[in-house]
């Protein structure tokens, strides 16, 4: 790790050459021994550590440099305070929002540019350990938080038997084929590559922008009648669509954001079916990924009521021919809500603070009407949607007029209500996904802090409410307490270890240890 501070390129080609050769031998990663394969995973996780490692010390020695320019010797508080001045929270309006979020991790250094055949080798390894996603996949509740011990999985149900179809017959050690290690492995590979590709989307953005505006030239040609009845995916489509799903990994600001949107809009509709939901799958990461590495940005576009440049609203129009039937509405809701999330006048009319003069807005709007509506059915896309935009509206101080925030603050009850309403003993109340409980938790947390103390913490942990509620308010505690403002929860930590107290205390002795353990493996989970 050390060495790759400072010599970042010799590094990664020595990791790169052994990762090739120990591949070059076999057709594809499903026919590596596993052993093989356990050596090819744990080089890819060095080659991440690597670029994080060395992208941390670049903006160290940029940090060390501007406080040298500077010719201050500030001490900690005050660096804390330039910290908060530069993100619009100063110290008052941190009381008043009662909550405040967590500390961005702070990269505004580039990183030197690879060598372009180094970084052609390198992403051509990442595919090799990336799959397609599926177009059965819909986004997981988690990924609202985009919590960084969790990414998004690149297989289903049907991605798995494939996974271990494809691996029949291939040499295996301990019995352990290589399908099922990379079943096990999904979401640890995903974190490795993750982490590869942020550092070399900022290192070597123009290079990552070539790949993508070639892998959407490919989207858009159109197969052969016959090619397109094949079960099975050319060479050069599995690559455009892995290209396409490692878009969602891009460390972008607001102008790199509007470039991807904008060659976007120029193919959408051309594109094949599968690489429209794989850019509806991935586009919602980008974009909150985004917001929350540059809040400064996000809160300035609303502040200013500016839209997003790049076509966002256009975008918007063309996902409405997307997908017929119910079931699809959860892939392009998702995708829609993020993309309103650039377009501030949208919320502005939402909430009634501004007439409305446009039938393009008012289709917006209604869209939004309609996850409301949605609500009263607990319908979880209705409840996702909104809780990505109470989730976002935490970067806001409460006295901000900034219209996304007084939409959230009208409608957080609402979801509320739908999460965490309480049924009568024997009515067929429909079932809310737990993490998307956590979630919604989570996020009504930030909105307004003392009320969920006060209101919620109990409702959810009351004798009689269901066992999903009291394990969302656990989840929700073992996020906190990952966040680098994680001191701010301690009321809420105090709540619910008084709650396990109790419950242990009252439990008879033969299911304490039960007990104990059912939260001891939430909070492990998560």
């Amino acid at each position: 790790m050390g060495v790759s501070s400072s010599s970042i390129t010799v590094v990664l080609d020595t990791l790169i050459t052994l990762l090739e050769e120990l591949s070059r031998q076999y057709k594809n990663v499903q026919g590596h021994p596993s052993h093989i394969l356990y050596s090819e995973l744990y080089i890819l996780e060095l080659i991440g550590e690597c670029c994080t490692t060395h992208w941390e010390r670049v903006n160290a020695l940029r940090a060390r440099a501007r406080r040298q320019e500077d010719d201050t010797d500030s001490d900690s508080d005050e660096s804390e305070a330039r910290f908060q001045e530069s993100m619009g929270t100063t110290a008052q309006q941190q009381k008043q929002r009662r909550a405040t979020r967590n500390r961005p991790l702070v990269r505004d250094a580039a990183p030197e540019a690879l060598p372009d055949a180094l970084l052609r080798r390198l992403v051509d390894m990442i595919k090799l350990f990336s799959r397609p996603v599926q177009e059965t996949f819909v986004l997981p509740p988690w990924n609202i938080l985009d919590d960084v011990f969790r990414n998004m999985p690149s297989s289903d149900v049907n991605d798995e038997k494939a996974l271990l179809e494809e691996s029949n017959g291939t040499a295996q050690t301990n019995g352990i084929g290589a399908g099922q290690l990379l079943l096990e492995g999904t979401e640890a590979i995903d974190a490795y590559i993750r982490e590869i590709v942020e550092y070399i989307s900022y290192s070597n953005w123009p290079r990552l922008l070539d790949y993508l505006k070639s892998a959407l030239q490919q989207a858009s040609h159109q197969v052969s009648g016959k090619d397109s009845q094949s079960n099975n995916l050319s060479e050069e489509d599995r690559n455009a669509l892995v290209t396409l799903k490692l878009m969602s990994c891009y460390w972008v600001d607001g102008r790199k954001l509007s470039i991807i949107i904008q060659e976007l809009c120029g193919c959408f509709l051309h594109l094949r079916k599968s690489f429209q939901t794989t850019v509806a799958t991935v586009l919602p990461l980008l974009v909150t990924r985004w917001l929350e590495r540059n809040p400064k940005e996000f809160m300035e576009l609303h502040s200013l009521r500016k839209r997003l440049d790049g076509g966002a609203e256009t975008l918007f129009d063309m996902s409405n021919t997307m997908f017929d039937g119910g079931k699809r509405k959860m892939l392009l809701y998702p995708f829609q809500t993020s993309l309103l999330l650039l377009l501030p006048d949208v919320f502005e009319v939402a909430s009634n603070m501004r007439e409305n003069k446009s039938s393009s807005i008012t289709k917006k709007v209604s869209f939004l009407e309609s996850l409301r509506k949605a609500l009263r059915n607990r319908n979880e896309t209705s409840i996702y949607c909104l809780t990505t935009i109470l989730r976002v509206a935490r970067h806001f101080p409460l006295e901000s007029e900034a219209a996304i925030l007084s939409y959230a603050l009208d409608v957080q009850e609402e979801v509320r209500e739908a999460v965490f309403r309480r049924y009568s003993p024997g009515f067929d109340a429909q079932s809310i996904d737990k993490d998307l409980m956590t979630a919604t938790f989570v996020s009504l947390t930030h909105l307004s802090f003392e009320s969920c103390i006060e209101n919620l913490v109990p409702l959810c942990l009351s004798p009689n409410s269901p066992q999903d509620f009291k394990i969302a308010v656990v989840c929700a505690c073992t996020h906190f307490a990952r966040q680098s403002n994680s001191a701010e929860y301690s009321q809420l930590y105090q709540k619910v270890s008084e709650f396990i107290r109790a419950t242990l205390k009252v439990c008879h002795k033969s299911s304490r240890a039960v007990v104990f353990l059912t939260y001891a493996r939430v909070m492990l989970s998560v």
